[in-house]
């Protein structure tokens, strides 16, 4: 007994309403083609029935072709918009070329420089460095030997500490600001109001505002005082041993580091 088999024909998916690749554009082609061979097909049915054919069914016909005929006109105007926005897009990408070639030209030399740095000049600096982390590495070995057992006057030596910062306790130190007192001396609290005597209906020798204060008297004039402000204080800040923190490799992929050695 033959298994019985079954053929389900997909419906052809919608055209896409917006293009977003080649396939989507060659799919609104093939639907201009057809609709073009289709509004044909459908003129030439409609110039047979003139003879034969009823007003009604000339006017379905009609109808039919003015329905093809727009299908074609939309086909056609999808094209156009996708290929005038290719087209634009294509110019854009033509008008940035000037500057990525300018840009090419710059990166091409940045990097046969950078080559030639490394291959001249990286090498027997990094040695010089080298050199000296080698040498700061025996000093480390030396102070670190005299730290393990000092004498009774010595302190904890620490050739890094200037790279760091110390810590910093919290105080309180006088500082000087300007507070507004009256004629006896009393400081002032309140708002402050600057007007012009012309507004008090008076005049000043030296032209400048006059301060009032609601409350007060007339008679007030700035002093620098000091006050005392909290300052907060701060962590240290401790760095590792540039010896033990510098690295700096070999050129070449399987070429030794400089520095730190090579484990053995």
């Amino acid at each position: 007994m033959h298994p019985t088999v079954f053929r389900v024909d997909r419906p052809a998916a919608p055209l896409p309403t917006n293009i977003q690749n080649d396939h989507d554009l060659t799919r609104w082609r093939e639907e201009h083609a057809a609709a073009q061979t289709a509004a044909s097909r459908l003129a030439t049915d409609r110039t047979r029935m003139l003879a034969s054919a009823s007003v009604e069914s000339i006017t379905k016909k009609d109808a039919e072709i003015g329905a093809a005929r727009i299908r074609v006109e939309r086909a056609a105007a999808v094209i156009e918009a996708a290929e005038r926005k290719i087209s634009d897009a294509a110019a854009r990408e033509a008008a940035k070329e000037p500057e990525r070639l300018r840009r090419y030209a710059a990166g091409k030399k940045a990097a046969a420089e950078a080559e030639r740095l490394m291959r001249d000049e990286y090498g027997p600096m990094a040695g010089k460095v080298a050199a000296i982390m080698r040498r700061l590495a025996e000093l480390r070995a030396i102070v670190s030997l005299a730290n393990a057992d000092l004498p009774a006057t010595g302190e904890q030596l620490n050739p890094d500490a200037f790279r760091g910062r110390p810590a910093e306790a919290s105080r309180y130190e006088m500082r000087p600001h300007v507070v507004t007192v009256e004629e006896d001396g009393t400081v002032v609290h309140s708002v402050i109001r600057a007007e012009s005597d012309r507004d008090r209906g008076g005049d000043r020798d030296d032209g400048g505002p006059a301060m009032h204060v609601s409350g007060h008297g007339a008679g007030l004039r700035q002093e620098i005082r000091q006050r005392q402000v909290y300052i907060a204080g701060s962590a240290g800040i401790d760095v590792p041993p540039l010896d033990k923190s510098v690295t700096l490799p070999g050129l070449a992929w399987d070429d030794a580091p400089f520095w730190p050695p090579a484990a053995r």
